[in-house]
């Protein structure tokens, strides 16, 4: 249904049905509402919504409200009553905010009813299991049993209330419920309850009083939240009952007794209830457990499964490799059964040459009489070239025989044997730098299993990385005409111990010598250099 706005001159404002939210700030400070009445769509009541509204006396709240904003009801001190369509329970589980107390001063009138069959018709005893708040001006508001809580704040810092009735079935007071209220003098507080929050009571400096209808063991199984000093200190009555007042007539008393039954009967319910709420809470944790656990079992089950699939696909990879190597293997055979057939081919036709050499043998002999004339001529020069190097003076003899193009020169055998350079290798192969070689390449002999080099005597440089990784490297002989050695020419050559080296320490530290390269200039591992080598 629709609801409306009335004014203080009599205009009247219609919120039509459909509105589900009284936004915030909507009515701030308006001093011109004298009523309210929400429609039965609206959800909340937004902040500030009727804050300072002075002139509103009544307000009627529908049921299907479930929040409202802090200070949507500040400042408004004329308001006489709150009309809410729902149960007393159904309000109390309103989310409240702060700063709304003018609606927890006022008489809420509750068009449903809270369904009291537990009580039967007993008006009396109805009256007694209600509980109320009376004002130090002799006002009183009725609270009706049936709310589980007292809201956070609820009565903060109001100082008119003298004495509060709690009603029964009560469980949970939360923080700060009744902070500040200063002139509060006494406090009837039901067995149903469980908990009180921190600041419940405190600042309630006139608090003497506590009548708690429980024992003094259930009074120590309550949770009392800090800063409620004002409460612990005060008078506790404990195990009260109005059967505890004098005086009373015969009917009295029969209602009286009624009363004390139905209030073990509605303690019993909200021992029932939490009961039932912490099983409930402990079956959630329970699910929550074994849907973790369950989650726990998955992973390992998807994390074995991945594990698997690697593997499987491992398998795969490597049975693929194998038949790779496998066709490799066969077509290596055919290639070397083709081999076979060429070399056959190939005996045969060395057969045939056989007798073409025989031929050529004798011409061979001729020319075996000219070589042996070269030969001496050879040799006399290679005399006169190792006289000259006895002297210093074999670079000299070296330019007049122009070594740049020596390989078309009719130079004895022996003099290119003593220029060029040889690397031995572990397994005892032997290869030979030709004699014209001035620059040993970059990465020539990386990773090679090279033991011994005696490098050519015209070696004017040696590249970068030219030995890298040479673990086996013991030697190597340097010729006194290399002027630079690249970086980590010598790197990761664990076994090099000697470098002879044919020039003097002078020309040695002369050497651009490139980093990492520790054997020749390291401070510890450094190689034995021995200068002034000769072949």
């Amino acid at each position: 249904m629709d609801g409306k706005i009335v004014y203080t001159d009599g205009r009247e404002e219609i919120l039509k049905y459909g509105i589900t939210e009284i936004k915030q700030n909507a009515y701030y400070g308006n001093k011109y509402i004298s009523n309210v009445i929400l429609p039965d769509s609206v959800k909340s009541i937004g902040e500030y919504a009727f804050m300072d509204c002075t002139s509103l006396t009544s307000i009627s709240i529908p049921s299907s409200v479930k929040s409202i904003g802090k200070f949507a009801f500040h400042g408004d001190g004329n308001i006489e009553s709150v009309y809410y369509n729902g149960t007393y329970l159904d309000w109390a589980n309103i989310n409240i905010s702060q700063y709304n107390s003018q609606l927890g001063q006022r008489g809420i009138c509750c068009y449903a009813g809270i369904g009291l069959d537990l009580l039967g018709e007993n008006n009396n005893v109805a009256r007694e299991i209600d509980g109320k708040i009376v004002y130090t001006d002799g006002r009183e508001v009725i609270w009706k049993y049936g709310i589980k809580k007292i809201p956070e704040k609820t009565y903060f810092y109001n100082i008119n209330i003298s004495s509060v009735i709690l009603p029964y079935g009560i469980i949970d007071i939360k923080d700060s419920a009744f902070c500040g209220c200063s002139r509060l003098k006494s406090i009837v507080i039901p067995g149903s309850v469980t908990n009180i929050g921190v600041f419940a009571f405190h600042n309630c400096n006139t608090l003497k009083d506590v009548y708690y209808t429980g024992s003094k063991e259930d009074w120590s199984k309550i949770f009392i939240g800090a800063f409620n000093d004002k409460l612990l200190n005060a008078n506790i009555h404990f195990n009260y009952s109005p059967q505890t007042y004098a005086g009373r007539t015969p009917k009295e008393e029969v209602e009286a007794k009624a009363v004390a039954e139905a209030r073990m009967k509605l303690d019993n319910l909200a021992k029932a209830q939490a009961e039932a709420k912490a099983k409930a809470e402990a079956e959630a944790k329970a699910k929550v457990e074994a849907k973790a656990k369950a989650e726990a079992e998955l992973k390992v089950f998807t994390e074995a499964r991945i594990k698997a699939e690697t593997e499987a696909k491992k398998a795969a990879e490597a049975r693929a490799l194998a038949d790779r190597k496998l066709k490799e293997q066969i077509e290596a055979r055919i290639e070397a059964e083709k081999r076979a057939d060429a070399e056959e081919k190939a005996r045969i036709e060395a057969e045939a040459l056989v007798e073409k050499a025989v031929a050529e043998r004798n011409e061979a002999e001729e020319k075996a009489e000219i070589a042996e004339r070269e030969r001496i001529d050879a040799e006399e020069l290679l005399v006169q070239f190792l006289k000259e190097l006895a002297k210093g003076k074999g670079d000299v003899l070296l330019k007049k025989m122009d070594l740049a193009n020596f390989e078309t020169k009719n130079i004895p055998l022996a003099v290119q044997e003593l220029l060029s350079g040889k690397a031995v290798y572990t397994d005892g192969m032997e290869e030979d730098i030709p004699h014209n070689i001035t620059e040993i390449a970059a990465y020539e002999f990386a990773r090679k299993d090279v033991k011994t080099v005696v490098l050519p005597s015209r070696v004017t440089s040696i590249g970068s990385d030219a030995f890298y990784r040479c673990k086996e490297l013991a030697s190597v002989q340097i010729p006194a005409g290399v002027t630079e050695i690249g970086e980590g020419a010598f790197s990761c050559c664990e076994s090099l111990k000697d470098i002879y080296y044919e020039g003097t320490q002078g020309e040695w530290e002369k050497i651009a010598i490139g980093e990492d390269n520790k054997k020749l200039n390291g401070v510890f591992g450094r190689a034995t250099i021995h200068y002034n080598y000769k072949k």
